[in-house]
């Protein structure tokens, strides 16, 4: 598996780091900072859509997302 960085305009290029070449945590690390039920979901995360949902139509200060690492690579 591979990690990359996009370009974010086109004088840049991707770089693309093989996730072997990263401490042994980072993966777990990231699965829980991004989407911490990414083992018990099929893609996408109904309570957390549902939670997104509830914090955007009621909460006026900090409001969470919903999106799975799937979705972001999918996105991507």
């Amino acid at each position: 598996s591979l990690i990359g960085r996009l370009p974010t305009n086109s004088d840049q290029v991707a770089i693309w780091i093989d996730i072997k070449e990263f401490p042994d945590p980072l993966p777990r690390l990231i699965i829980e900072a991004e989407d911490r039920n990414f083992y018990y979901h099929i893609g996408f995360d109904p309570l957390a859509v549902y939670s997104s949902l509830v914090s955007h139509l009621f909460s006026d200060g900090r409001r969470g997302g919903a999106s799975t690492i799937t979705m972001q690579l999918t996105r991507i």
